[in-house]
């Protein structure tokens, strides 16, 4: 014998994708008419590389802040993929607290996959928020210089200068600043280690 769905059940289910779900085209018409808020869900590095234009980034470590999702409109949740998981709960976390939304069926691999236009953030914005990052472990540096004494200081006093420079260079926009993020990146790992020794 067959295998026979219950017609009533089947209805509901499908009334409540329909209702809860969205697919890449039907976004992009939503998107086009200004009916949507899109959030993307993913690692920010992965949102920088490549996201929907207009969408916003969310990654899980910033859920609870609500940044970039909004009561005016529905927002349209993606992840990476159909087998992500990540914006269906993200979803369930963001309507408990009154938010409308919708989940993008197949995440960002779907939307890609039906050659819709892309973005990336640029450089300039990119690096700004890794200066963001490396004032922070410049932060805990000098934190730990404080708790070693005189003698750690000087760690930190070549690296200061270095930090300061490579910030204006990102405010800047300039693509010189990606090589001396990364070589201030790999000073302040150093710098950090040589703290900790101290310190324990």
């Amino acid at each position: 014998m067959p295998l026979m769905n219950d017609p009533a059940k089947a209805k509901e289910h499908f009334e409540a994708k329909l209702a809860f779900t969205t697919g890449p085209m039907e976004l992009e018409h939503m998107m086009r008419d200004g009916e949507v808020n899109v959030v993307d869900v993913r690692a920010a590095e992965d949102y920088d590389r490549e996201h929907i234009p207009g969408s916003v980034n969310l990654p899980r470590d910033r859920w609870k802040t609500h940044e970039g999702v909004t009561k005016d409109k529905t927002n349209v949740v993606l992840c990476y993929s159909i087998v992500c998981h990540l914006a269906a709960r993200a979803c369930v976390e963001l309507a408990a607290e009154g938010y409308s939304v919708m989940e993008l069926d197949g995440g960002f691999k779907s939307y890609k996959e039906h050659k819709l236009p892309t973005v990336s953030t640029p450089l300039s914005k990119q690096l700004q928020k890794s200066v963001a990052d490396l004032r922070a472990m410049a932060d805990e540096i000098r934190a730990g210089v404080q708790r070693a004494g005189n003698d750690a200081k000087e760690t930190w006093a070549h690296l200061e200068p270095r930090i300061e420079r490579l910030e204006q260079d990102a405010k800047n926009g300039t693509d010189a600043a990606a090589g001396k993020l990364r070589d201030a990146a790999m000073d302040l790992r150093v710098a950090l280690r040589t703290l900790r020794e101290k310190v324990i």
